[in-house]
């Protein structure tokens, strides 16, 4: 992306698996990212269903043709042209031709004050997203550099906040869910080994 002159970052998921050892979380099947409308809209306009090489492995660029698009009347401080909450939330995939695996794109917009969600407060200007998600300006920008499985990525600014704001305060600090534990002198999630139950003759 960086050589098409767009710019994406982790977001949902793969932010948390960022904060979390910097992998993705192994209950997530796909990648979730964020990038700007203008950059959507460029995308659209010059290079989708176009192929790249990444390494070893060819992704092809998919964009929701309706990504801006709805039957619905947006609601009062959405931007014009920008479908609604629940519709065409993913408005591009990065597809890995090798494996099917997705990396989801979802475009933020600016805006004006919206209804705040739990967690994020004052006036400042705000960014939003169709699947409802909002984030403060400055909670994103300037984004920072890290890393993830091993490449390098771009994040928000204010990564736990974004996330205690979605998932949670006790999501940066919680070590067992979905039947995995957080090892941190490993930094990874490993599946908690339980203990066979013993078997009773009758």
């Amino acid at each position: 992306m960086n050589a098409l002159g767009v710019t994406t970052w982790l977001a949902h998921g793969s932010l948390l698996g960022c904060f979390f050892g910097e992998r993705r979380l192994p209950w997530d099947d796909d990648l979730d990212t964020h990038l700007m409308l203008e950059d959507l809209e460029f995308l659209a306009s010059y290079y989708n269903m176009t192929v790249y090489e990444y390494g070893s492995t060819s992704y092809l660029l998919d964009i929701n043709p309706a990504y801006s698009t709805s039957t619905d009347p947006a609601p009062p401080g959405n931007v014009e042209g920008f479908a609604p909450p629940g519709k065409n939330n993913i408005d591009a995939r990065y597809i890995d031709m090798q494996s099917g695996l997705f990396v989801d794109m979802t475009a933020l917009a600016p805006t004006g004050p919206l209804r705040l969600s739990a967690g994020i407060s004052g006036r400042e200007q705000r960014v939003l997203a169709k699947d409802g998600h909002q984030y403060r300006y400055s909670d994103i920008f300037p984004l920072q550099a890290s890393a993830f499985e091993g490449c390098a990525v771009l994040v928000p600014r204010e990564t736990a906040a974004i996330l205690s704001a979605e998932y949670g305060v006790d999501s940066l600090t919680r070590t067992t869910y979905r039947g995995y534990h957080w090892h941190a002198d490993a930094e990874k999630w490993l599946p908690i080994r339980t203990t066979p139950k013993t078997l009773h003759r009758p």
